[in-house]
Order: structure tokens, then C-alpha cells, then sequence
């Protein structure tokens, strides 16, 4: 019971991850001179939050 209520945690906050991501690559779109800076911050955010609390694949 306990695992099966974290995983929906870790679930959860993977959602909201993607959801902040595809904001923050709409946002990147309207503002071009700031584009590779923001590439690299979520490709950050990815890498050290999403696949590190996780073994699965990101989709």
C-alpha cells in the first residue's frame, strides 16, 4: 500500500514536471534570443529530476 502510494507520487510530480516543461517550451517559442540558455536548463531539470528519481523511460 505504501509503494503503490508513493509511485502515485512519483507520478504525479513527473506530471507536473511535463506540464511546467511544455509551458516553459511555449514561453521559449515567443522569446528566441533566450532559447539555448532555457534548452539547457530543462534538459537540466530533466536529466537530474525525472530519470534520476526514476528508472523508466520518460514517456
Amino acid at each position: 500500500m505504501v509503494f503503490t502510494v508513493k509511485r502515485l507520487a512519483v507520478a504525479k510530480t513527473a506530471a507536473a514536471k511535463y506540464v511546467t516543461l511544455l509551458v516553459l517550451i511555449l514561453f521559449i517559442e515567443k522569446n528566441p534570443p533566450i532559447y539555448i540558455i532555457n534548452k539547457i536548463f530543462i534538459f537540466t531539470i530533466i536529466s537530474s529530476g525525472t530519470i534520476a528519481n526514476s528508472n523508466r523511460p520518460l514517456f
